[in-house]
Formats: structure tokens, sequence, C-alpha cells
């Protein structure tokens, strides 16, 4: 599974990008931002989603990546 995967999962899990964002206590723009593909999850946010839900791997969060489209995408609006 990849990381992309592995936190998309998690996220509808937790029922929803809103709930997920509750639930890790990480503002619902940032979550949705992560799974739309317009940011990624830094080292930072990885620790803090884990200091959240210790059933998370930092190591396999710090992974996912903004998705080149959408970044493309954001560059041109």
């Amino acid at each position: 599974m990849d990381p992309r995967t592995y936190f998309e999962n998690y996220v509808a899990k937790h029922d929803g990008q809103a709930a997920a964002a509750r639930h890790l206590g990480i503002p619902y723009q940032t979550i949705a931002a992560v799974c739309s593909g317009q940011r990624g999850i830094g080292h930072k946010l990885a620790q803090r989603m884990v200091e959240a839900d210790p059933s998370l791997d930092a190591s396999v969060l710090v992974w996912v990546r903004p998705l080149r489209d959408a970044a493309e995408k954001q560059k041109a609006a």
C-alpha cells in the first residue's frame, strides 16, 4: 500500500475528512488539502498526527506528497 492510499484509508475509516480532522486535532482545511493532493505531509505534521493517534505510522505519512497535477492546477489558477 502506498502512502497516499494509507492516509486515504485512514480518513475513510474515520468517516471522512471532517471527522478525521476532529479526531487528529488538525484543521479540516489541512486534511482536505492533503486528500485533494494540494499538499503533502511533512515531518512536523506527521508527528502531530501520531501524537493524536498512535495507530498511525509517521514513517509512512511523511511520504504523502502533493500530486503533481493538483499543484500545477493551483499554479494555473
